[in-house]
C-alpha cells in the first residue's frame, strides 16, 4: 500500500511537505515515499505512481492529468530589506537591489506584465538552480525573489516576506497532477490523487 510521488525539490519543500500530515490523518495505511527531482518520470521505468510537474498541456497520451494549482508569480523580500532600502515600486528602483533567480528565469515576464518594460535586466544578480533557494535567499534579505504565490503565502501569512508591487502574474506554466494511464498499485495512488485534487481550492498560486 505504498505510493511514490515523482514531484520538484521546491514543490515539495513549499507546500507538499507542510501539507503531507494532513493525507497521513486521511489515510494513514498508506505509505508515501517523495521522489524530489527536476526530471519528469518514465513511469514505464520509474517507481513513480504519479507526478507533480510544472507544465501544460498537451501531455504525452500515455498519460492521465489534472490541474492542480495555477502558477502565479510574486516578487517578494523581507521586511527587513525594505526598511533598510525602501520600498520599490517602478523598474528603476529595482537596480538598488539584487535580483535573486531561479532557472525558469521569469522576471522579464513579470515586468513587462507589471510596467510594460521589453527586455528588463539588472545588473545585480544571484542564481539558484532551484526555487526554493531564491525564497530562502530572499527570507534572508539577500534580494528580492520572484516566486509563485502558493510557495511563499506561509512566509508572508508569517511576516517573513512582503509581497511587493501589489500584482501576481499568470505564469507561462502551472502545477499539473500526473500518472500513467496504466498506474501500479491503483487504490493507493487514487487516494493520494483524490486527495490532491480536494487541495486545488484551498490556494491558488
Amino acid at each position: 500500500n505504498q505510493v511514490t510521488i515523482n514531484v520538484t525539490p521546491s514543490f515539495a519543500s513549499r507546500w507538499l511537505l507542510p501539507h503531507l500530515q494532513e493525507f497521513r490523518r486521511a489515510y494513514p495505511e498508506v505509505e508515501v515515499s517523495i521522489l524530489a527531482t527536476e526530471s519528469m518520470p518514465d513511469f514505464r521505468a520509474s517507481d513513480a505512481n504519479l507526478a507533480i510537474r510544472d507544465g501544460h498541456p498537451p501531455f504525452s497520451a500515455s498519460v492521465q492529468h489534472d490541474l492542480l494549482f495555477e502558477r502565479r508569480l510574486v516578487a517578494v523580500a523581507s521586511p527587513k530589506l525594505i526598511e533598510e532600502k525602501g520600498l520599490p515600486t517602478t523598474p528603476e528602483d529595482l537596480q538598488e537591489f539584487v535580483l535573486l533567480h531561479d532557472m525558469e528565469n521569469e522576471w522579464p515576464l513579470f515586468m513587462k506584465s507589471v510596467f510594460g518594460t521589453e527586455n528588463f535586466t539588472s545588473t545585480n544578480n544571484i542564481n539558484f538552480n532551484f526555487a526554493t533557494l531564491a525564497i530562502d535567499g530572499a527570507i534572508a534579505s539577500q534580494g528580492i525573489a520572484l516566486a509563485s504565490s502558493l510557495f511563499v503565502q506561509a512566509e508572508v501569512d508569517g511576516g517573513r516576506l512582503v509581497k511587493l508591487f501589489g500584482a501576481e502574474v499568470r505564469a507561462d506554466s502551472d502545477y499539473y497532477i500526473i500518472k500513467s494511464a496504466r498506474s501500479r498499485n491503483q487504490v493507493a495512488t487514487k487516494h493520494v490523487w483524490d486527495w490532491l485534487v480536494s487541495c486545488k481550492g484551498q490556494a491558488a498560486g
